[in-house]
Parts: C-alpha cells; structure tokens; sequence
C-alpha cells in the first residue's frame, strides 16, 4: 500500500517566502515513527488513515475494507468463507481476485465480523437467560421464557442464513455464543410444541406419523417431539433416533450396536466418514445426556426448553414416554413438559367446568400461562413431574438429552458396516 504523499506532511502555511508551520503533533508522530520504524510502519498508518476516509465499494482494497462493517449477516459469512477457502471474492459491486496482501488484511476482518453477529446476540440474550433461570416462582419463569422466546425470534432466522452461507456448518469460534444458538433453537422448538395444545391432536397425530413414516396408530410421543426440532433445525435424516425410548437413550449415548438404522454412527464431513462421537468432540459440540442418577438431588440442574425429556411413568427402571421440557423450577425441583401421546393437562375449551383444586394443575397454567384441564389420554398435553425420588421410588423424570449444535447442520450419515467406514457417498464421487 503506498504512503501518504510527502506534500501531505511539509504543507507552507502560506505563499512561497513565508515561513512554514511546524507539523501538528499527530504529523509529528508520523514522522518520528518513520524515522525509528521505517517507511513500512507509515504505510501502514496511511492506509488505515485513508480507510477512516474510504468510501465503502468494491473497486479497491480501502473500499472493500470500509465496506466490511456494511455487509448483512449473510453476505459476511458467504465472503469470510470465500476468503478463507481462496483469493475470489463476491462483493455487492462484483466478484474480485484477491492478492496475498490484500486477503492478510481483509480476512480477519471479515472473520471479526462474522462472529460479532453470533457474540452479540450471545451477550444480548444472556440477561434475558439468566432472568429466567433465577426466576422465583413459576408465573415469573413463564414471563421470562416467553421475552427470552420474543428476543430470539426476529435474529435466530439471520444466525440460520449464516449456517447455510457457511456451507450448511456452524462454524462460529466462540462456545458461548454456539451455545446461545443451540438454546435459541430448543426454545422455538418448544415454544411451537406448546403451541400445538391449540390444534386438533389427531391432526399432529397424523402430521408426525407420516413424517416419520409411521402407523397412525403408533405410540407418537417421541415422533412429536423429534418433529418440533427437525422444524426448528434439526437434520431431518435424525427423525428415526425419535421413535421409541430406547433408540434415544441411544441417540444421546453415542450408542450405535442395538438399533443402527435409527442411531447412525457415521458422518460424511467433506474428506471422509467420521464416527459421530469423534466428529463431535472435535468440533467441541458433543450431546449431553443428563441421567436420573445425576438429577436425584435436584437443585441447579442444566434443563432447559427444548430439552429431550424420557419418562419413566411406573418408576421401574425403564422409560416408556418421550416429552420436551417447557420449564425446570430448582427450588422445587419440578420439571414442566409438552408432549405428544400424553396423559397430562390439556386446553381448557369454552364449554368445560373448571377442574377441582390440583397443584400440579395450578403449576401447568402457570409455566404455560393457559387454563388447562386434566384429561390428556393421548393428546398433545403438558406434563408436571419430579426430578427427585420419591421416598424408595426412583424419579419419574428418567434422563434429560441434549443434542448436538452439528445436529443441526444438514449432514450425510451411514449406519453399516458398523465395524469400518462405508464407501463414499455418491456425492463424494
């Protein structure tokens, strides 16, 4: 980059004859940097001093500089990976080739910028995460889950058209903010779940089975919850981990021997097949399953919305019912969910007398903010159930999962062989 012109920093003051100005004191910098660093150190200065000047554009390298802070959430993530992967570039004014200077300067720009727009909405919506999290009671839980579901519902679509620009990858450095972004999506998933106390239940009923290419008549409480995410983000080739309670404790797990077709072990990740578990420790974005032994003391647990919930209704060692969490109070240790094929506390209709005296009722219209009724009996409904035992009953509440934020990437998985990788994918070839 050339430096500024030398008449820039002797200028008279006036006609010729005159006596000259001593240089202002950020000229006089300039100079003693040049005389102890050298002219490279003032070139560099000039260019950032012409940058705070630059008009943003595309037709030189202090105009895609200035226009950098300019670019969208897409087009940032679209050109820092472009960047990143070569020398082209696709600007809003044209598509550019980049010299070996030029990218050294302009890539980390780009990159600063990318994760800017998933760093701040990490550090926006953590006052409203923690709001609910600390909350007292349960009404105040709801309120704060519903501002914390408002928040994210105008920018979660933006971090989405990140991912896609970004390859279909999440490809964000800061855990916080990958973190914030998983938690967005479990939220609107189970926001729209609670949503569905609205709708006729045999409608859901026969939207899930057929998406999941299931029997009408099938038990659907995993398929619904499973359903929820897969329209919040999750890879769709993922929907058969949700059929029944033990492919899911499987899917959490890392478990890939007892139902291969529904838990699939392997990952295509561009230059070959990866087990999943190591695919995931290596992007740092592992599952998380939560056992029953690990929440028998209650208190502070990490459950949130969104959460893959199994119970285990008759406390005998097994689950037999798959819901999503809505709401985890610590003080009380009660854990609130939504779910498919339920038994728990449906929508009140216009014409229904108001049910007797129920804490656990008074507990679900509170963390939903609905009038409800008891009467599930297969329907969509909201659950109230202990994380801790009861006397020598271990708790209903069976194990809490957790899925991976490379869950929501769309992917390319194999099931077999178990014992080596498989063939590329056509794809591949």
């Amino acid at each position: 980059m050339r430096a500024l012109p030398a008449r820039r920093l002797d200028q008279t003051a006036g006609e010729p004859g005159e006596a000259q100005r001593a240089p202002e004191p950020p000229l006089n910098a300039v100079l003693a940097l040049q005389r102890s660093a050298g002219n490279a150190a003032v070139a560099v200065l000039a260019r950032d001093f012409l940058d705070v000047f630059a008009t943003p554009g595309s037709d030189t390298p202090s105009g895609r500089r200035a226009l950098v802070p300019t670019l969208g959430p897409a087009e940032t993530a679209a050109a820092w990976l472009q960047l990143r992967d070569g020398s082209g570039l696709d600007l809003p004014g044209g598509s550019f080739l980049i010299d070996a200077a030029e990218r050294a300067t302009l890539l980390p720009l780009l990159e600063a910028r990318k994760e800017s727009f998933f760093t701040d909405f990490a550090k926006a919506r953590r006052p409203l995460y923690e709001a609910m999290v600390s909350a007292a009671v349960v009404s105040q839980r709801h309120a704060a889950i519903t501002a914390l579901a408002a928040f994210d519902a105008p920018r979660l679509p933006d971090l989405i058209r990140m991912r896609d620009a970004m390859r279909g990858r999440w490809l964000v450095d800061d855990l916080a903010a990958r973190d914030a972004v998983l938690a967005a999506v479990q939220l609107q998933a189970a926001t729209d779940a609670q949503g569905e106390l609205e709708t006729d239940w045999k409608t859901v009923r026969e939207r899930v089975t057929k998406a999941a290419s299931m029997p009408v008549e099938s038990e659907w409480c995993g398929m619904f919850s499973g359903d929820h995410l897969i329209k919040a983000s999750l890879d769709e080739d993922l929907r058969h981990g949700f059929l029944s309670t033990y492919s899911l404790e499987d899917f959490f797990t890392y478990r890939y021997d007892q139902f291969p077709e529904r838990v699939r072990k392997w990952i295509w990740d561009d230059d070959g097949w990866q087990e999943l578990r190591v695919h995931h420790n290596a992007r740092g974005a592992l599952r998380r399953w939560l056992p029953r032994s690990e929440m028998s003391a209650g208190g502070a647990l990490d459950i949130r919305p969104g959460d893959v919930v199994l119970i285990d209704p008759d406390r005998k060692g097994a689950a037999d019912h798959i819901v999503m969490a809505a709401s985890y109070d610590p003080a009380t240790n009660t854990l609130v969910t939504i779910g498919g094929n339920d038994s728990g506390f449906v929508l009140m209709g216009p014409k229904d007398k108001e049910p007797g005296a129920d804490p656990k009722l008074d507990t679900a219209e509170a963390a939903t903010g609905l009038e409800l009724k008891p009467g599930g009996g297969g329907r969509v409904a909201v659950g109230v159930h202990q994380v801790t035992p009861d006397g020598k009953k271990p708790a209903i509440v069976y194990g809490v999962g957790r899925p991976s934020l490379v869950d929501l990437e769309e992917r390319t998985y194999a099931f077999k062989p178990l014992d080596k990788p498989p063939p590329p994918p056509k794809h591949a070839k």
